[in-house]
């Protein structure tokens, strides 16, 4: 009866290690690129001019739009602003708040391809309202990007229904 469970421990100690081999043989045998001491990293370097040659992105998540160097996801049901807020969450993104250049790059890209030419959701409250200014209505302050003035920001009520645009922020390495 002894032998019989030296017998099993071998046995499953002997499995074990085949395993253990194989992942180790196989994960040797990777490609060069898939290799994890090859991955690229980011160094700055303290260097603030990293060349534009040297830097790579990493690709979209499915249903986002490159554009420039950040993310786009246009979307084509209609929301109340919080509701698009979350849907963005659970693409693990966020309500678009495009930087000057790329602000400018999503107005092209929406003017060009935008076919129903609606209004979308971005994340950034509007703040052109002073609330020391007369009859001034503070419950606009949600911000949509508008085809009537090119897609520049325009406020509207958050709980207006509309399209809306989710950013995901490309990781940046070398």
């Amino acid at each position: 009866m002894l032998t019989n469970h030296n017998n099993q421990n071998l046995m499953t100690l002997s499995l074990l290690l085949f395993v253990v081999l194989s992942y180790v043989v196989s994960a040797q045998n990777l490609p060069a690129d898939l290799q994890p001491h090859n991955q690229p990293t980011f160094r700055n370097n303290n260097n603030p001019k990293l060349s534009r040659a040297k830097r790579m992105y990493a690709l979209c998540p499915p249903e986002f739009q490159k554009i420039g160097n950040d993310c786009f996801y246009i979307s084509d049901r209609k929301e109340s602003w919080l509701d698009a807020h979350f849907e963005c969450k659970d693409r693990n993104s966020k309500l678009a708040e495009p930087l000057k250049f790329a602000d400018r790059r999503l107005r092209k890209y929406l003017q060009n391809k935008d076919i129903k030419h609606t209004e979308k959701w971005i994340g950034d409250e509007y703040q052109a309202f002073d609330s020391s200014i007369e009859n001034t209505n503070l419950q606009f302050h949600c911000t949509v990007m508008d085809p009537n003035v090119e897609y520049k920001w325009t406020a509207r009520e958050c709980i207006e229904r509309h399209y809306f645009i989710c950013q995901h922020r490309m990781s940046l390495c070398q």
